[in-house]
């Protein structure tokens, strides 16, 4: 089985200076360097200087300005007014402008309408809101001894309330202990403290025995 072999060349790089100089003359490379697009700057002898453009080349000045002319024009064509036509077409103007104007005149003052009637609605439902929370009440004529009453009359009718109330108390309590006393009295038969029908049988039982001693 054969094998193809694949041979390159191999081209090793040179130093300038051992290379063989160039048989052409310096007019043979000035017109190679136009030929490129290279401009010779100055020339001194066999000696030459060149520009290499490396950058694109700027735009002209005039066409620069003509430009910013272009742009200045557009831009006054824009802000330019529209020239004034004809009578008719003033009148027409000036007739639309008054008809607008009569038309913002009469909704803002249906606008200042509304607002003032929904003012007095929500006035009339804050004055009917407080009426319905009031309680009602009677105005009774009271004579002047009634209304003006001195202190030292509200300071006895204190007095005479506390001191009824300490009365109340007191009888209550001397009714309870008289009771107590009673019951008291009748179990232990106390002569000391006796019952009517007690004292009456005692009577009836003393007049029996004394009797039969008359006779």
């Amino acid at each position: 089985m054969s094998r193809e072999r694949l041979e390159c060349s191999v081209v090793t790089a040179q130093p300038p200076m051992s290379q063989p100089r160039s048989s052409k003359s310096s007019a043979d490379v000035l017109a190679e360097l136009r030929e490129g697009g290279l401009l010779p700057l100055n020339i001194r002898g066999e000696s030459v200087a060149f520009e290499f453009q490396v950058l694109p080349p700027r735009r002209p000045v005039i066409i620069r300005l003509q430009k910013l002319e272009e742009t200045i024009q557009e831009r006054r064509e824009r802000v330019k007014k529209e020239p004034a036509g004809s009578r008719t077409q003033l009148r027409h103007q000036l007739t639309d402008a008054t008809n607008r104007r009569d038309e913002m005149l009469v909704l803002q003052n249906r606008s200042r309408k509304h607002a003032e009637s929904s003012k007095r609605a929500k006035v009339k439902a804050r004055a009917a809101k407080k009426e319905r929370k009031s309680t009602a009440f009677v105005i009774s004529s009271v004579s002047d001894t009634e209304a003006i009453v001195p202190r030292d009359s509200e300071k006895a009718q204190s007095l005479e309330k506390r001191f009824s109330k300490r009365r109340e108390r007191v009888a209550k309590r001397t009714t309870a202990e008289d009771l107590k006393k009673q019951r008291a009295s009748v179990a232990l038969g106390r002569p000391g403290l006796k019952t009517k029908s007690r004292a009456r049988e005692e009577d009836e039982k003393h007049g029996s025995e004394a009797s039969p001693t008359l006779r």
